[in-house]
């Protein structure tokens, strides 16, 4: 999908927009709360959208105009006119309850399955808690349950301590995949945390959350065919899954009215939110992204058996990619890679990439560029912001402090209080994993028959701090 695409060109020629930079603009900011074609300005708050400071008032009149004509259940059509909406608007009057919000107060479904393209905002769970004891128990906490590697120190654990200390919320039951250590028994006693082998036999409690381990997204499929389906899903990273599986997982809960979403804490870092802003600032469509890890070799086996490097550890920054910047397999008009920052080797017969750096350039002229490195002294994140000319104008460093617990504060709040969370839903996943598998698909090829990405600006920048670092 082109930043500039034909899903909002009906809505910008009715506004009357003649500016291409100042579309630019206003699409960006649409999609920071989750807003990709004209269908979702039924669901949208106009306040919640914050345009720049280039947009005239008249223009943010005409789209809040656009917005309510959209809730109110009409649609544009190619003949419309802004006389044609007022008509429509001042014909009927409004309904207590829009149809986006009556709608989302009957199921719990997410947004995102109402668009093609992804939407990145929670939905409130309403109703009373459905209580072993009572039925009439107000609904005071979200009852989350953890299907995955669950023993000290693994993913699961992880996300049994952090859950455990978000307010309105509370673990219900852990399904441990791997072994069930002295540790994770005692933890689940002391807090009183059922900890069964089975997802048939589970019987949680609404509102509730589970969360689904990399290894364990078929799980998806026996959860919302139980009698009491889950009211929110989310999913670790991807790690092996393929477009397909996720796909189907997507369009199944959809069917399924379940929210889902993927457990992406890089999309609310604070230096990504700083670099968009700086951005933004500065009207520049050049970003870079350098990721590190401190994997030593002795552990790179079992790295590269848990998915290749664009489904790991350059995956979040795709997904960055996705949700602020609109960029699509099909958006996309040039690919550059560069061979001297990138290492692949073959370990236990598993051939993956130590460290990839690559670029790419849309047709409205984003450019994004990404450094994922899985051998690095410290782990550690970087974003800058590239000018015309090729140099470094900001940059933001940032060492992971708690973001994961930041994404999943959010998922909680929005569950809960009904707030306005931009969170990564799992379509935008779908898009950043054909990203992914579109990235591989070029480094694949013989890398001397490449053109390499040229040294200036970020590049330059981040080779000398790499040199620095090693």
């Amino acid at each position: 999908m082109d930043i500039h695409n034909t899903k909002f060109e009906k809505l910008w020629t009715l506004i009357g927009i003649p500016d291409e930079a100042i579309i630019h603009q206003m699409e960006v900011s649409l999609r920071r709360v989750g807003v990709y074609n004209l269908d979702d300005l039924a669901f949208l708050i106009p306040k919640d959208v914050v345009f720049p400071s280039m947009v005239k008032p008249v223009f943010i009149r005409k789209f809040g105009t656009v917005c309510e004509f959209y809730a109110q259940g009409h649609r544009l059509k190619e003949d419309s006119t802004m006389q044609d909406v007022l008509q429509a608007l001042n014909s009927a009057p409004i309904p207590p309850q829009s149809p986006a919000h009556s709608k989302l107060q009957q199921s719990p479904k997410s947004r995102d399955m109402q668009s093609e393209m992804p939407v990145a905002q929670a939905v409130p769970i309403s109703g009373p808690v459905v209580s072993e004891d009572t039925s009439s128990t107000p609904n005071t906490h979200l009852n989350v349950v953890i299907i995955g590697d669950c023993a000290q120190y693994k993913r699961g654990w992880h996300h049994l301590e952090q859950f455990s200390k978000i307010e309105k919320c509370r673990v219900h039951s852990v399904i441990n995949i791997g072994t069930t250590d002295e540790s994770l028994t005692s933890h689940c006693q002391k807090k009183n945390i059922l900890l069964v082998e089975k997802i048939e036999h589970l019987s949680v409690p609404q509102p509730n959350l589970y969360v689904i381990g990399p290894s364990r997204n078929h799980d998806l499929f026996k959860l919302l065919d139980m009698d009491l389906p889950p009211s929110c899903v989310m999913l670790d990273l991807p790690g092996t899954i393929t477009v397909k599986a996720l796909d189907a997982l997507s369009n199944f809960a959809a069917d399924n009215d379940c929210p889902l979403y993927m457990n992406c804490s890089r999309v609310v870092a604070p230096y990504v939110q700083q670099t968009l802003e700086a951005a933004t600032a500065q009207s520049t469509l050049r970003v870079g992204w350098y990721h590190r890890q401190d994997i030593p070799m002795t552990r790179m086996a079992e790295a590269f058996s848990k998915g290749r490097i664009f489904h790991t550890t350059a995956f979040p920054d795709l997904v960055v990619a996705v949700m602020y910047f609109g960029v699509t397999v099909e958006s996309i008009s040039r690919f550059q890679l560069n061979p001297g920052m990138t290492n692949y080797q073959t370990i236990n017969g598993i051939t993956d990439y130590v460290r990839a750096a690559f670029m790419m350039t849309t047709h409205s002229g984003v450019e994004l560029s990404v450094i994922a490195d899985r051998n690095a002294p410290t782990a550690s994140c970087l974003g800058v912001v590239i000018n015309d000319q090729g140099d470094v104008i900001n940059q933001f460093d940032h060492l992971h402090s708690h973001c994961d617990l930041k994404l999943k504060r959010r998922l909680v709040r929005s569950l809960m209080e009904n707030t306005n969370e931009i969170l990564p839903s799992v379509r935008i996943g779908v898009e950043a994993l054909r990203l992914a598998e579109y990235v591989g698909k070029h480094f694949e090829k013989n890398l001397k028959d490449m053109q390499p990405a040229d040294k200036s600006g970020l590049w330059r920048r981040l080779s000398n701090r790499l040199q620095q670092n090693q």
